[in-house]
């Protein structure tokens, strides 16, 4: 009889690494369903996915989506489920906040395989949100602050929603070629 060698111990894959993983590779393909291209961060300091956008005849445009992706087993639901709550961390948020493109917080749920979305700029434009930030800036006795957002349950992601982000896209760079000049100091 063959003695079999004893495997030694190995690092094992956490579950949550396999959840994150469907979470981004969700989204990515619906993006590249769209007639979008992604591109995903190797180093995560907040940003998963940065999405170029295209035309309907595959024509590149300027601009780009910048999204974070949440991957969870179950969603937390609120409001009778018609919304979803997200806890995020203010210095993500402060992040989020002052970038150009539009961030958009997707949050995954494995268990359905589907997603939620939620255009982070848009909401923190509330009067509400923008004191709860405030609020939450101001309390300097925790280090990681979280802000529990809703997303509404309607922001399913789909292609629709992404052909939506080309229009926040455009949205904004109507907006800034009105006030931005390249011209000579």
């Amino acid at each position: 009889m063959t003695r079999r060698k004893k495997t030694p111990q190995r690092k094992t894959r956490p579950p949550g690494h396999v959840t994150a993983d469907l979470g981004v590779t969700h989204v990515r393909q619906i993006a590249i369903e769209s007639g979008f291209s992604v591109e995903e961060f190797t180093r995560d300091y907040g940003t998963d996915l940065n999405v170029y956008i295209f035309d309907k005849h595959g024509v590149i445009e300027n601009g780009d989506i910048r999204i974070q992706v949440r991957s969870k087993q179950r969603l937390e639901t609120i409001h009778g489920g018609q919304a979803i709550s997200c806890g995020v961390t203010v210095r993500h948020l402060n992040h989020w906040l002052n970038e150009i493109s539009p961030f958009i917080l997707v949050v995954y749920d494995a268990n359905d395989e589907t997603a939620y979305w939620l255009y982070v700029q848009r909401l923190f434009t509330n009067p509400d949100w923008k004191e709860r930030l405030a609020d939450a800036t101001a309390d300097d006795t925790k280090k990681d602050k979280e802000i529990k957002v809703h997303i509404p349950a309607e922001n399913r992601l789909d292609q629709a929603a992404f052909l939506n982000f080309r229009l926040f896209v455009r949205r904004i760079h109507d907006q800034a070629w009105s006030v931005i000049d390249h011209g000579e100091d």
